[in-house]
């Protein structure tokens, strides 16, 4: 069947696909080639190419609109950006309003047309093509793209897991539409999950994942059901046991939690079209779309390797100068806050074994100026990759990401967590600066503490 050069909804890969009317294209988190997160995650599907998709882009000679859902780089992909920008100079990029507005100043100093989307406000892009944004927690957002009389609901990596994060979405939902044809969300876990002995616990993770699906459906009510954006592998030697026990498509498709809606759950590959201008019936068309992708994704997560990645050997004295200008850095951004929680207990000090340079070194916030070797270690690490996370204000959040570390217990990584957040404040701006945001924050990772829960959720 012929597809129009309208009305396309096309997947390219992992989170990305796009959405075409008569006049514009809006193309969400467009991830199409190389690694991700420190060498750490590739794609499952190597095909696609920033080259080819821009060409198709450039060929269809209409307004190119680029929706990022959040900055990490299996999203926020940069080669992208800058290849497109060099064959359609009138892109623009749509990204939320956020305290630091990191994202609309690099574009800013690219000078690309960036549109900073305001919580729940329409964007028009063209007579029939609108989009809706909100910002969700941890830097993520979510969007509702209006075409002619079709609704798709987006959640990409935003966490939705209990009845009141639930119950919130579908609230600001409905002020717009209760009648949602597509939603598409993710259906794999994302980040470290246990050392490779702890499958108990990615198994659980794994669980917990299908088990968003479920609840989704039940407070969203979405006709159709795309799981997508966790078309990925650990790819590094590390953290390459991390797949084994991640959800493929056909353990979610075929799941017994989800009898009551797969027949609402459908999935694509690469290329795959939906053409929203026909009359058909949507089921039918996406079960044959879904059980050839099925089989292609399956095929992939069964035959995928690690990648042989080179890594450099840093001195010890690199890692400790930098370790002493990250500490001082955190202290002075929140007036020695940390030193206190530390003086208090609410956090521990890390030690960090550098393994292949057999050296340790402790992380303090009260004695940040004396850093020494300790007996024990809490967290086992490459030099380079340590590097990156000291050099980086996204680098701890990158190393969870990744799982490019081994830790001693879990009770460690907890504490690895609430050590290192700091750094993830200090990228969004939260800081003494924003005293009220900042208490806000404190007091909900306080409410984690207290209740001495451990997430491995990003």
């Amino acid at each position: 069947m012929k597809i129009d050069n309208e009305g396309k909804l096309k997947f390219i890969n992992h989170a990305c696909y796009y959405i075409e009317s008569k006049n514009s294209i809006l193309i969400c988190d467009p991830w199409l080639e190389g690694l991700a997160f420190n060498n750490g995650w590739s794609l499952l599907d190597e095909s696609s190419s920033n080259k080819e998709i821009i060409k198709e882009l450039t060929k269809s000679k209409k307004k190119i609109f680029i929706w990022y859902s959040h900055e990490h780089s299996d999203h926020f992909s940069i080669s992208f950006l800058k290849e497109i920008y060099t064959k359609i100079p009138k892109t623009i990029v749509i990204f939320q309003k956020t305290l630091d507005k990191r994202v609309i100043k690099f574009l800013d100093s690219m000078n690309i047309h960036s549109i900073e989307a305001i919580d729940g406000k329409r964007i028009i892009l063209d007579s029939k093509l609108s989009i809706y944004i909100w910002a969700h927690k941890n830097g993520d957002s979510y969007s509702l793209v209006k075409y002619k009389n079709f609704k798709i609901l987006n959640l990409n990596d935003c966490i939705v897991d209990n009845k009141k994060e639930a119950k919130k979405i579908s609230s600001k939902i409905n002020k717009i539409t209760n009648n949602l044809d597509f939603l598409f969300t993710q259906f794999g876990y994302a980040n470290w999950i246990g050392n490779k002995e702890h499958e108990e616990i990615r198994l659980k993770a794994a669980t917990e994942k299908i088990e968003r699906l479920l609840l989704q459906h039940d407070y969203l009510f979405p006709k159709i059901i795309i799981p997508y954006a966790s078309f990925i592998s650990f790819c590094d030697k590390e953290s390459f046991y991390l797949n084994a026990q991640q959800n493929t498509p056909e353990k979610v498709k075929n799941s017994p939690l989800l009898n009551s809606i797969s027949n609402k759950i459908f999935f694509l590959k690469p290329m795959d079209l939906i053409n929203l201008n026909q009359s058909y019936n949507f089921s039918i068309k996406l079960e044959n779309l879904s059980s050839n992708a099925i089989q292609h994704w399956g095929n992939l997560f069964a035959n995928t390797k690690p990648k042989e990645i080179k890594i450099s050997t840093i001195e010890i004295n690199i890692l400790k100068k930098e370790t002493k200008k990250l500490l001082k850095l955190i202290n002075k951004n929140f007036l020695f806050l940390p030193a206190i929680l530390e003086a208090l207990k609410f956090i521990k000090p890390v030690c960090i074994y550098v393994k292949d340079i057999d050296q340790k070194i402790y992380f303090s916030y009260l004695k940040n100026n004396k850093i020494y070797e300790n007996d024990d270690w809490n967290i086992k690490i490459y030099s380079e990759v340590l590097l990156h996370s000291l050099i980086h204000d996204y680098g701890f959040n990158t190393l969870r990401v990744n799982g490019k570390f081994e830790v001693k217990n879990i009770a460690t990584y907890k504490n690895f967590i609430y050590f290192f957040y700091f750094q993830d404040l200090i990228k969004e701006n939260i800081t003494c600066k924003n005293p009220m945001t900042l208490l806000k924050k404190i007091l909900q990772v306080s409410i984690i503490f207290i209740k001495n829960t451990i997430s491995f959720r990003i």
